[in-house]
């Protein structure tokens, strides 16, 4: 049976029937055991004190004075397009050459933080090391930089993919579809199976699951690797979404090593997901956490919906820890 998305051989993506994708079985991974990946160790949480000062200052919070907090902070204007050429710090992305990698023309990887493609003539992405180097923020990628995205999961040796948009949202591409059983995307090949461990619990949450098997062409059948891909697809651009939906998609994410977070844009729901572990890591005050997240990439969290989903996240994850 075919699936129903050609895309174009200009950019050496292509999609295959799901007759022609390789089976998920142990025997197709003899002798690979050193190159799929890992569940990462946990990351540390705050200790025991600052968890219960941080409950504390959530629930001291109200509503009102969240939004009223979230319009007071620094950096959350994202540029118009006149204005991101003149941006410095945006200087590598506005470039000619790069200007149709990315998705929105005045949303821009900062170069000081931007993930650069390893062995890439052209090394820019639209995409930015956060809190520190423990999550990469992207947008969604476009048809044109699938190849690419696939290359930073490579060369950083990701192993979860949170995604946070739908691919269409009335009408409209907000991130190209890349979760076919069989995909071709520059010097990759993926297949992905739907479901994973915990795939029942989670889909009742509203998180869909699934596994992406990859290589390097150049590199097969020596270097097969594995990624975990948690997907929400009913968080509408610009809007809050469910607390608690976010904390369970935050402690899936506390396991993994350097999990990749997008949306469709990266900034916005995207940036909800990294504020709450920034928050919870740092074991800093979300405020505080937003704005650091800020000079990481610009416009991170764009909404006072999304800036009280990220507390009341917050307050559910820290719950339960």
């Amino acid at each position: 049976m075919a699936t129903n998305l050609i895309c174009s051989d200009s950019y050496n993506i292509r999609i295959f029937p799901i007759s022609q994708t390789l089976a998920f079985r142990p025997s197709n991974c003899t002798n690979l055991s050193t190159s799929i990946l890992q569940p990462a160790a946990p990351h540390m949480p705050p200790s025991p004190s600052r968890i219960q000062d941080l409950r504390l200052a959530l629930l001291d919070c109200t509503e009102d004075e969240v939004e009223e907090e979230f319009n007071q902070l620094p950096d959350g204007v994202v540029f118009g397009k006149e204005q991101t050429e003149k941006v410095p710090e945006y200087s590598t992305g506005v470039r000619n050459h790069n200007a149709d990698k990315n998705r929105y023309r005045n949303i821009i990887a900062n170069d000081s933080t931007r993930v650069k493609l390893e062995g890439k003539f052209n090394d820019y992405i639209n995409a930015n090391y956060c809190l520190r180097g423990r999550v990469i923020l992207t947008q969604g990628p476009l048809e044109s930089t699938l190849g690419d995205f696939f290359h930073m999961l490579w060369t950083n040796r990701s192993t979860a993919i949170a995604m946070v948009t739908n691919w269409y949202e009335e009408g409209t591409e907000k991130c190209t579809p890349y979760c076919h059983p069989r995909i071709e995307a520059g010097d990759y090949i993926a297949f992905v199976q739907p479901g994973g461990q915990n795939s029942k619990e989670l889909e009742a949450q509203g998180i869909r699951t699934s596994q992406i098997a990859f290589y390097r062409k150049e590199q097969y059948p020596f270097d097969f690797r594995f990624i975990r891909h948690y997907h929400l697809p009913d968080w509408k651009d610009h809007a809050g979404s469910m607390p608690e939906k976010v904390a369970t998609l935050a402690r899936l994410l506390l396991k993994e090593t350097l999990p990749v977070i997008h949306c469709s844009a990266g900034i916005g729901r995207a940036g909800t997901v990294a504020l709450v572990l920034g928050a919870f890591l740092s074991g800093d005050i979300v405020k505080n956490a937003l704005i650091a997240l800020r000079k990481e990439r610009r416009g991170c969290v764009q909404t006072t919906e999304q800036y009280v989903t990220a507390h009341e996240a917050l307050k559910s994850l820290l719950l339960k820890v």
